[in-house]
Order: C-alpha cells, then structure tokens, then sequence
C-alpha cells in the first residue's frame, strides 16, 4: 500500500519536508509519497484552503500537514479537532479517516520533547 500525504500552504516549494518524510517511509519500509500543495501555485488565498483540503481528500490522500498561512484558516473546514489544536486555535496535521478530516497540532508537543530532551535543565 502506498500512503499520500501532503503539505498545504503558501510558497512551500522550498519545503524540506518532502525529502526528509519520504526519507524516512524508505527507512520504515514504507511506500510513501508527499506532495506539495502550494497556495501560491494553485492561486487560491489561504481563505479558500477547504478546496485544497477537498482536492486531497478526494485524490486519497491520508492526510496533510498545514503551514503558514493556513493553520488557523484550515479550522473552518475540519469536521473535528484535537484538544490541543481547540486550545491553541490552529491546526498543522490533518488525518482523514472514517471520511472525517480530524484536526490535530504537534507543535506545542513537538517544540515541548525538543526542549526536554535537548536542554533538560531549563
């Protein structure tokens, strides 16, 4: 099985991401394939991420990850939302699953396990 995934925001064609997550998929033994999904490119303001939530959605993919400019605007076109992202009021990973797209953010966690276990003490 393949998994698609993607990353949905303005002027991501830079991104690192890509690399490093189909990088790691190859390492787990996993097939693996993560596109970019730029505002910019596809000319859509960030008001209008729900048509590029829907275009994933109905591509297959298994979910996305949101960036700037999207992660506050992406809320009005999830179908439920973690506590965490309802406390912090964004949004950077998306699951659909059970035909549900489920908001999650791992950066408050994320930037939490970097700072414990890269400058314990502080």
């Amino acid at each position: 099985m393949e998994y698609t995934v993607g990353l949905v925001g303005a002027g991501i064609g830079p991104s690192l991401s890509p690399a490093l997550h189909e990088c790691e998929a190859r390492q787990l033994g996993l097939r693996y394939r993560y596109v970019r999904m730029d505002l910019d490119v596809f000319g859509v303001p960030p008001e209008r991420v729900g048509e590029v939530l829907a275009r994933a959605r109905a591509e297959g993919f298994r979910g996305v990850n949101v960036t700037h400019p999207c992660k506050q605007h992406v809320l009005a076109h999830l179908d439920d939302i973690s506590p965490d992202a309802a406390a912090i009021g964004a949004v950077n990973t998306v699951v659909f699953t059970d035909g549900r797209a489920v908001g999650f953010n791992t950066d408050r966690s994320g930037f939490a396990r970097g700072l414990t276990t890269g400058l314990p003490g502080v």
